[in-house]
């Protein structure tokens, strides 16, 4: 099992996980980027990519907020639902291939 948190924004049960939205920083805009999938931090092989600082690189702009903890990612979320993006930290866990979201408090 491989186990991740990050900040699903705008997130609903009921989507498959390929769907969930991840915030992240955007540098050319220079603010929060609500373009990022799931696929876009995993590997061809199925694994999160390489988490330098807390953040995992889409693109050459842009990055996700990823952690090892939900107080990793918590602060984020805060933000973001300040500035009126609708943001929760979810878990994103892989199991046998089989990614599972999962919302936290």
């Amino acid at each position: 099992m491989k186990t991740i948190y990050a900040v699903a924004c705008y997130y609903d049960e009921s989507d498959y996980p390929e769907d969930t939205t991840l915030l992240g920083w955007n540098n050319n805009h220079d603010w929060f980027d609500t373009d990022s999938y799931i696929d876009d931090i995993l590997t061809q092989k199925g694994n999160f990519k390489k988490v330098h600082n807390g953040l995992i690189t889409v693109d050459r702009w842009t990055a996700v907020y990823v952690g090892k903890t939900i107080d990793d990612v918590k602060s984020y979320a805060e933000d973001a639902n300040e500035e009126g993006i609708e943001a929760v930290v979810v878990k994103i866990e892989i199991i046998d291939g089989e990614i599972k979201v999962i919302p936290q408090e």
